[in-house]
């Protein structure tokens, strides 16, 4: 199955179809933006089960947890991404098809972009990957919602994506809510306005 399949301007991600006028880290990395629809349970799986082992604090569920999902709970997951409030991106090695990272948003019941799931594999870090990703959320935001900003939680311990966040524009809230996996620890609320269109 393919998964770096060209979705044109799927889900209000302009340049999703490969038509983005953007300069991508894709040129270096060679990989390709996918919006994820039901079809991707699979990668999305085994992007998930990655992501949970690598970094474990950055996310709210354990990799036992998932590891024992039925396909059916993965094809959910997968199918939520549909909704008109929710986009979920990866990006997968354009020559393997290997998702080696995403990125995910929803507008909330109260008009506010979240973001969330993001993660990108060792080995494509550092290198604007993330920083592109988030472009296409902000595009899909603008083009989706009223949303004015981006907000997201944050494990307090976890420091690499707490410097990423404020690299790009956030900024702590000094709101905080219990880490749903050790409530002795503290996911830190940052946010950020959302930028207008390049």
């Amino acid at each position: 199955m393919a998964h770096n399949q060209s979705v044109p301007d799927a889900a209000g991600v302009p340049g999703a179809g490969g038509d983005s006028q953007r300069t991508s880290p894709a040129d270096e990395l060679a990989v390709d933006l996918v919006v994820i629809d039901r079809s991707h349970w699979q990668p999305l799986r085994e992007l998930r089960l990655e992501m949970l082992a690598d970094t474990p604090t950055a996310y709210i569920e354990s990799l036992a947890q998932s590891l024992a999902f039925i396909d059916e709970e993965w094809v959910f997951r997968a199918q939520r991404n549909e909704s008109p409030h929710c986009v979920g991106l990866a990006a997968a090695d354009s020559a393997t098809g290997r998702w080696v990272a995403t990125m995910s948003a929803y507008i909330d019941n109260g008009g506010l972009a979240q973001l969330v799931t993001v993660y990108i594999s060792p080995g494509y870090r550092g290198a604007g990957l993330a920083e592109w990703m988030l472009e296409h959320i902000f595009d899909w935001v603008r083009t989706s919602s009223a949303a004015t900003e981006m907000n997201l939680f944050v494990h307090e311990q976890n420091a690499r994506a707490i410097g990423f966040y404020e690299r790009v524009g956030f900024a702590t809230t000094g709101r905080a809510q219990p880490y749903p996996l050790d409530i002795s620890k503290r996911e830190l609320e940052m946010r950020m306005p959302v930028p207008p269109a390049r």
